[in-house]
């Protein structure tokens, strides 16, 4: 954990999503069980092991072999330690003390999941907790994103974290203020009766890192530069809240060009560009 060869804040994602976690030392193996398969090799499930490594494993049906397997995992759960919320805690506090992850704002990074989202006229308003351009009443608004059964397989693993309602989960996403980091905690609302298609991505003026002033939304408009609300999450489960123009979005990744390409093609009327992608699944939505 000192070094960073293990994340913290991914153990905390896995805990709030109901999975038992348990520490064995010395444990190097990487064995799967999915249903009647198990998978065994080198690999570990990150984005060096996907691009950069040279890996190797199996994939076994054997009804034998597979019940071996669970045994052994069954074993080590018994015997390791469970990972419960004092634990949990030591390990996030070791985490915050180590130097930073350098984090990019003008660009995507490392990415394993990213949304994003056109910023219209009415999104600058929403921002500053006007109603609307036409000037109707009403205070903060959230981001609403539709259609909602695309959308939130991948919105709810960035936005994971349980709440006491079904309806919405919440998680952290980092913003840069003034050359700082900050910290928000932004819920995730489940479709409604009233709008059975729809997810709101509430009140999107508490993100510092999607503020859009008037002037630099007018300014990009005129030089035909569209703007982009990104939501990114990294392969330790990081969210940032960033604002990048269209070349910042697409520069990185030769897919999500191609992505954004296809969804502009697509459009019809003043819709918004709104598209996510799952890079290491290469699973690409809009």
């Amino acid at each position: 954990m000192r070094q960073g060869s293990t994340s913290a804040s991914v153990i905390k994602r896995s805990l709030t999503r109901g999975a038992q976690v348990v520490s064995v030392p010395q444990l190097h193996a990487k064995v799967m069980i999915f249903d009647s398969t198990a998978v065994v090799g080198s690999a570990n499930i990150s984005v060096r092991s996907v691009n950069t490594l040279r890996e190797a494993i199996s994939v076994l049906s054997d009804v034998g072999f597979v019940e071996k397997a669970n045994r052994w995992i069954d074993t080590l759960a018994r015997d390791g330690e469970q990972i419960d919320e004092a634990h949990l805690n030591r390990l996030l506090e070791i985490e915050s003390e180590r130097e930073p992850i350098q984090r990019s704002f003008d660009k995507l990074a490392e990415t394993h999941i990213v949304f994003f989202k056109e910023v219209l006229q009415g999104d600058v308003e929403k921002y500053k907790t006007r109603s609307s351009t036409a000037g109707t009443s009403g205070g903060a608004r959230d981001l609403r994103v539709s259609p909602a059964d695309t959308f939130q397989p991948l919105l709810s693993q960035m936005i994971s974290e349980r709440t006491g309602d079904d309806r919405s989960t919440r998680g952290p996403v980092l913003s840069q203020l003034n050359g700082a980091l900050n910290i928000t905690d932004v819920e995730l609302w489940c479709p409604t009766d009233a709008r059975p298609n729809e997810l709101r991505i509430g009140r999107i003026h508490s993100l510092p890192g999607w503020e859009v002033s008037e002037d630099e939304f007018s300014r990009n408009q005129v030089n035909g530069v569209s703007m982009f609300y990104v939501l990114e999450m990294d392969v330790h489960g990081t969210v940032t809240a960033k604002v990048l123009t269209e070349r910042q979005l697409t520069e990185q990744h030769a897919a999500i060009a191609n992505l954004v390409a296809t969804l502009r093609e697509g459009r019809t009327g003043r819709s918004a560009i709104v598209g996510a992608a799952d890079v290491i699944r290469e699973m690409f939505i809009g």
